[in-house]
């Protein structure tokens, strides 16, 4: 994901969660320290790799505990919190 970050593809019909934050992230990445970018696309990755199929109007409060319950397995609860920003 962070690798194809600058030369996305526009999204047509319903949208995806990860792609409506790439093209956020995209729109502000000459703006962003590079440590920031990282972080941000680090992220995005992340959500992506759990989340990342599901079109928005089909995500439950299930489908996030799920994913939030397998991130917390490897991740500090601090770091599985900062996704839900």
């Amino acid at each position: 994901m962070r690798a194809g970050l600058e030369h996305g593809e526009p999204v047509e019909g319903r949208s995806r969660p990860v792609d409506d934050a790439a093209s956020w992230l995209r729109s502000r990445l000459p703006r962003l320290k590079p440590a920031t970018r990282w972080r941000y696309g680090n992220d995005l990755d992340t959500i992506s790799a759990g989340l990342g199929d599901f079109y928005i109007d089909s995500i439950t409060p299930e489908d996030i505990e799920d994913w939030l319950g397998t991130q917390s397995k490897t991740k500090a609860g601090a770091t599985v919190n900062g996704y839900l920003r």
